[in-house]
């Protein structure tokens, strides 16, 4: 079967989520973090420590303990936030047959995300620089590093 039938609507999904967990030693984590900075929600502050866990830190720990309830998956549903996470998904895994498996998307990013936050906080914790500085120039490496003309 190939990916376009694969992914088209009539094919059901292997597993969905309800929501995007975090583990619960990393919540106080993600209150730090939206106080520092601008981040309006969780939504926001996940997909930034996922992109930092997946570009920066290049790996990801697994969630030892659940947090349940921390992101509801209907609210990345209704965002283009979802876009980048099945996008980061399919780069890990190396398949865009990954689509199908909204669970291991998640968890994948989850994983990521964990590093991520970790990098937040002790990015935070230094007087180096602004944290959002330090968020900008990341994002300003990572785009020279792609060298799209």
């Amino acid at each position: 079967m190939d990916l376009e039938n694969k992914l088209n609507e009539k094919e059901i999904i292997k597993s969905k989520s309800s929501h995007l967990l975090i583990d619960k030693s990393d919540q106080k984590k993600y209150k730090l973090v939206e106080k520092k900075l601008p981040f309006k929600n969780h939504l926001h502050t996940f997909t930034i420590a996922t992109f930092i866990g997946y570009y920066y830190v290049g790996h990801s720990k697994k969630i030892e303990t659940n947090y349940n309830g921390f992101i509801h998956l209907d609210v990345y549903r209704k965002s283009p936030y979802l876009d980048f996470l099945k996008t980061l998904a399919i780069v890990h895994e190396n398949d865009p047959l990954i689509l199908v498996d909204e669970k291991k998307i998640c968890e994948i990013c989850e994983g990521y995300a964990r590093t991520g936050i970790d990098l937040l906080v002790e990015w935070i914790d230094s007087k180096e620089d602004e944290l959002d500085n330090i968020i900008a120039k990341l994002l300003i490496k990572k785009f020279e590093e792609l060298n799209v003309e």
